[in-house]
């Protein structure tokens, strides 16, 4: 995010109310959809959802996962339960401190550096948690598990699913050079 630093400033100064609004309600319906798509379900049906999803996005890898690939995919849910409650309130959080900046942003209408300098201290704190807090803890805990999880997979991989995955790599290597080539 501080990479976009100049286009979100940029896109702060220039937000009128209409488009917070519209912001605001945009943000009311993500949240609703998530209640919707997973706290609103039992919890057999919210790990089915989640089964379904880790499973697609291998399958969108790899072409198909096997009964080991999805045994290695069912271990690894049941040792790390999701807390979808914890995950929406974090984003509610976060949308509240945006809107709050922007609020700031319209009422005092600083000059862009005093803005990009806002908007860089929101980031900071919002997006990018110390090095002390549970947050941070939780998260490379899962980022960890993770990875583990995409070994265990990729380590039962056939060799008909690893010639799957480098030809879908290899189209975002061409779609990348392809938009480079373009600049």
């Amino acid at each position: 995010m501080l990479k976009a630093l100049p286009e979100l400033t940029g896109f702060a100064l220039a937000m009128d109310a209409s488009q917070k609004a519209h912001l605001v309600r945009k943000f009311e319906k993500n949240n609703e959809d998530f209640r919707d798509k997973y706290l609103d379900l039992t919890l057999e049906k919210q790990a089915k959802a989640r089964f379904k999803k880790v499973e697609k996005q291998a399958d969108d890898w790899l072409g198909s996962v096997s009964r080991t690939q999805e045994a290695i995919i069912a271990r690894y849910l049941e040792k790390h339960p999701p807390n979808y409650a914890q995950w929406l309130e974090d984003s509610i959080a976060r949308q509240r401190a945006v809107l709050q900046l922007l609020t700031q942003i319209q009422n005092e209408k600083p000059s862009r550096d005093v803005a990009q300098a806002m908007v860089q201290r929101a980031i900071l704190a919002n997006y990018e948690p110390s090095e002390q807090t549970a947050q941070r803890t939780q998260a490379e805990a899962s980022r960890v598990s993770i990875q583990q999880l995409m070994t265990d997979i990729i380590r039962t991989s056939s060799q008909e699913q690893k010639a799957h995955a480098h030809k879908k790599l290899q189209g975002l290597i061409d779609d990348c050079k392809y938009l480079i080539a373009r600049k």
